[in-house]
């Protein structure tokens, strides 16, 4: 086998088992099989506390046991971690409905504009045209602010129960 190859496979490899590893270790913590170890200010540390009998921080570093495939197969077949969809019924809902208001109103909009070219007196009409295609943009904007806005404090929840 050329070297070149076998070096790239064997990276590879190592990337999985990294990557695993932490799969495997994030499951310990969701399930609370793990135990806490104090550890010094300067050393790698996950968490820490205020004690408040010797009034300082204790620092705390996650010790996971070592699980093998088949055990880490069982425990994700027990877990069941709260997944939140990115984009929720309730979002799609709220922008399908902004998008008919929209179309409908560019379409009376423009209703309301070439008919008051016919109209002797058609300003007002020609304004409340160009008024209903504001509103609908308006709308229409807001109601993607707020989905984005969802959205975002979905991602910011998931993020925060991995780190639970």
């Amino acid at each position: 086998m050329n070297m070149n190859v076998k070096e790239f496979l064997q990276k590879k490899q190592e990337e999985e088992t990294v990557a695993l590893l932490k799969e495997k270790e994030k499951l310990l913590k969701r399930s609370g099989l793990f135990d806490k170890v104090v550890v010094e200010k300067d050393a790698g540390y996950d968490t820490y506390d205020y004690d408040q009998e010797r009034e300082e921080y204790i620092f705390y570093k996650y010790v996971y046991p070592e699980i093998t495939d088949e055990e880490y197969l069982k425990l994700l077949k027990y877990d069941k971690p709260c997944e939140v969809e990115p984009e929720s019924n309730g979002e799609m809902g709220l922008f399908v409905i902004a998008c008919i208001e929209l179309a409908c109103c560019v379409l009376f909009g423009m209703i309301c504009l070439f008919m008051s070219v016919g109209v002797r007196d058609g300003g007002m009409l020609a304004l409340g045209g160009v008024s209903l295609v504001l509103v609908g943009i308006i709308q229409f904007w807001l109601v993607k602010v707020f989905t984005n806005i969802s959205r975002k404090a979905t991602a910011i929840y998931k993020l925060l129960k991995e780190k639970e």
